[in-house]
C-alpha cells in the first residue's frame, strides 16, 4: 500500500515543470510577433509595386528621418514654421517698406512668378506632368526632399519661398517639376497664385470618370501663357473675372479623390484634398476642345 508521503513527493517535479512550459511559451510567442510582422510587410509591398518606389515619409507624417541634410530631417512643416518666422520678422524690420505678402512664392517660369494658392499648404511637391505641354517651372523655396535626383538637381535654396519636395520619377515625358500639387486642409479657400484674368471654368472627367473642375487663368506678367488649376471644389470665380494674387478666392477649397494620388503616398497615412497646378502656352488644349 502507498504511503501518506508518497503521493506528494512524487508530484514535486511537476511544480518546477509548469512554470518552465509557460516560459518557454512567452518565449515563442515574443519571437514569432517581429517575425509575423516582417512577412505582413513584405506581403503589402508584393500587393502594391508602388510602395517599392516611395522614399522614408518625414518625421511629422510617421516616418524616419531621413539623413541628407538638416532640412531634410526637420520634415516639411518644422521648415514650413521657420520660413514663416523669418518672412515675418524681415517684415517687422522693413516695416516703412511696402508691406510683404502673406502668400509666398512657390514657383517660377521666366518672368511669371506664381504664389501659393495657400499661405499655410500642408505640403507643396513638384512632379511630371501629365502632358508634354506643361512648361518646367523652378521651385522657388527651401528644399525639403528630392525623390528624383537622376532627373534634377534642385536650385539655390529661397528662404523667401514655400519649401517643397519634388516628387518620384514615374517615366513621363515631362520634366520633373512642370506640375506642382499643393496639399491643402479641409475647407481652406484656393486663392489665385498669378494676378490676371480667368479665361475658362469648365467641368471634365478626370481620366474619364472622376468629375473635376478646371480654372484657367490669363496672367498679367505673362499674357502669352496660362496658369492652369484643377482638383478644385466650389469655383468662386467665372470666365472674363480680374484676380489678384494671394488675394482673390477662386474656390473654396481643394478636391478629395477617392483614390489615391501620387501626393497621398508622402502624407500617408493621412489623406487631404490637393489642388493640381501647370503653366501653358495660351493655344494648349483644354479638356473636350476639338
Amino acid at each position: 500500500m502507498m504511503r501518506p508521503s508518497d503521493g506528494p513527493a512524487r508530484m514535486r517535479p511537476l511544480r518546477w515543470l509548469v512554470p518552465l512550459v509557460l516560459g518557454l511559451a512567452v518565449l515563442a510567442s515574443a519571437t514569432a510577433g517581429p517575425i509575423e510582422r516582417a512577412t505582413a510587410g513584405a506581403a503589402a509591398q508584393d500587393e502594391d509595386p508602388q510602395a517599392r518606389e516611395v522614399t522614408p515619409l518625414a518625421p511629422e507624417f510617421g516616418g524616419e528621418p531621413t539623413t541628407d541634410g538638416a532640412i531634410e530631417r526637420r520634415g516639411f512643416g518644422e521648415v514650413a514654421g521657420s520660413v514663416r518666422g523669418a518672412r515675418a520678422a524681415r517684415a517687422a524690420a522693413a516695416s516703412t517698406e511696402e508691406p510683404t505678402s502673406p502668400v509666398p512664392p512657390m514657383a517660377r517660369y521666366e518672368e511669371l512668378t506664381l504664389l501659393a494658392p495657400s499661405d499655410d499648404p500642408v505640403l507643396v511637391g513638384f512632379h511630371e506632368a501629365g502632358t508634354r505641354d506643361g512648361l518646367e517651372l523652378e521651385p522657388v523655396g527651401p528644399l525639403i526632399v528630392n525623390d528624383n535626383t537622376t532627373r534634377i538637381t534642385a536650385p539655390p535654396d529661397d528662404p523667401d519661398g514655400t519649401p517643397y519636395r519634388i516628387l518620384h520619377s514615374r517615366g513621363r515625358a515631362a520634366g520633373p517639376t512642370s506640375a506642382v500639387d499643393v496639399v491643402m486642409r479641409d475647407d481652406d479657400p484656393v486663392l489665385a497664385p498669378v494676378s490676371g484674368v480667368v479665361t475658362d471654368v469648365r467641368m471634365y472627367y478626370l481620366g474619364g470618370r472622376h468629375r473635376d473642375l478646371r480654372l484657367e487663368l490669363r496672367p498679367d506678367d505673362a499674357p502669352e501663357l496660362r496658369v492652369i488649376l484643377i482638383h478644385v471644389d466650389e469655383v468662386a470665380v467665372a470666365t472674363g473675372d480680374r484676380v489678384e494674387a494671394g488675394r482673390t478666392v477662386l474656390a473654396d477649397t481643394a478636391r478629395r479623390f477617392p483614390f489615391v494620388s501620387q501626393i497621398d503616398y508622402v502624407t500617408d497615412p493621412e489623406r487631404w484634398p490637393h489642388v493640381h497646378i501647370e503653366v501653358k502656352e495660351e493655344g494648349a488644349t483644354r479638356p473636350g476642345d476639338g
